[in-house]
Formats: C-alpha cells, sequence, structure tokens
C-alpha cells in the first residue's frame, strides 16, 4: 500500500508540474546535465526495495512508512506550491525567460530553491518507506553532488541576469534552509 502510495504521489507531482510548466526557450538552456539531477532519483527508485528485499529479507518498520508518508507529503506540497509560485518563469532548464523578475514571495521569501529540498524530501523519504539506509546515503551522496553543481550555474546565471537585486535576494534567504536570523520587508 506504501509503495502505491508513493508512486501515486510522485506521479502527481510530474503530472502537476506538466499542467503548470510554460513553454520555454530551449536554446537558452545552460544546464547540459540536468539528467544527472535526476538519476540518483531513479536508482534508488529501484536500489531501495532490492536493498530491502534481497539484504534484510523482512519488512521496514511500520513507524517506516509514517515518517516516509510525511516526508512524501511535505516533499509533494513543498514542490507544488514552489513550483505554482514560480508560474511562467519555472522551467525544467537553467534559463531566464523573457519579462522574468526575482520571485520574493512564499516559499521563495524564505529559502531560494524549495524545489530542490522538496525533491530530496522524496529522496529520503522512499529510502525510509523501504527502510534502506545503504540507498539513501549512496543515491543522497549523488543527488546532493548534482544539486550543488546545478544551483552554482542556476545562481551565477541570475546573477548575470538580475544583478544586485539577486545578490540582496540571496543576503536576505536561505539555499535550501530558511536563514535563522529574521526576515527583513521589503
Amino acid at each position: 500500500m506504501a509503495v502505491v502510495l508513493y508512486v501515486f504521489i510522485f506521479g502527481l507531482w510530474f503530472i502537476a508540474d506538466a499542467t503548470i510548466a510554460p513553454r520555454y526557450e530551449r536554446g537558452n538552456n545552460r544546464d547540459h546535465l540536468q539528467a544527472l539531477c535526476w538519476v540518483p532519483l531513479l536508482i534508488a527508485a529501484f536500489a531501495a526495495p532490492v536493498e530491502r528485499i534481497d539484504f534484510y529479507r523482512r519488512d521496514a518498520p511500520e513507524w517506516c512508512i509514517v515518517v516516509a508518508f510525511l516526508l512524501e507529503v511535505s516533499g509533494a506540497t513543498v514542490g507544488l506550491i514552489s513550483r505554482s509560485q514560480l508560474g511562467r518563469f519555472g522551467t525544467p532548464h537553467l534559463t531566464v525567460v523573457h519579462e522574468q523578475r526575482v520571485i520574493r514571495t512564499g516559499i521563495y521569501g524564505y529559502i531560494r530553491h524549495p524545489i530542490y529540498v522538496a525533491l530530496s524530501l522524496n529522496l529520503i523519504g522512499w529510502s525510509v518507506l523501504w527502510a534502506a539506509p545503504f540507498t539513501l546515503l549512496i543515491c543522497g551522496i549523488l543527488f546532493g553532488a548534482a544539486i550543488v553543481r546545478r544551483v552554482r550555474i542556476e545562481e551565477a546565471m541570475m546573477l548575470e541576469a538580475f544583478g544586485d537585486d539577486y545578490r540582496s535576494y540571496i543576503n536576505e534567504t536561505g539555499r535550501f534552509l530558511p536563514r535563522l536570523r529574521a526576515r527583513q520587508s521589503a
């Protein structure tokens, strides 16, 4: 049942993103290795069940299902809200679209990359669902490395496009977690 729920939530993520996603300009894509972000998620989708079934030969503890469900729902919620807040400026590729601006409202008023946080929650949730610590460790390292690389490119692109406006946004928000100090009102 938990696996069906996970697949449903993950499928809902892609369907919702496809309906929200705008048409984007492929010619401006600066991320030529975008698939590196998805590879660890795909590996985890297959490795976690194999790790649980072949190595541990018993079901995951029941608490894992509850924790995994909470992580999955949180990830899906953060991801869908973040994606909808980007609106027409959100693209699957690293590009600045026509008339784009820096989004400073909603979740983006606290963190700059909430969609990557959402995907991280999904990866952790799937690994917890299967109680697969080695899958989480290996895929977490791969996913983390891919996201750090992508964020560096993305933030350099945004600084180039928006200059001081994006620089002040960096100073006001956390990259993946909200800053501990109080937020300054604009």
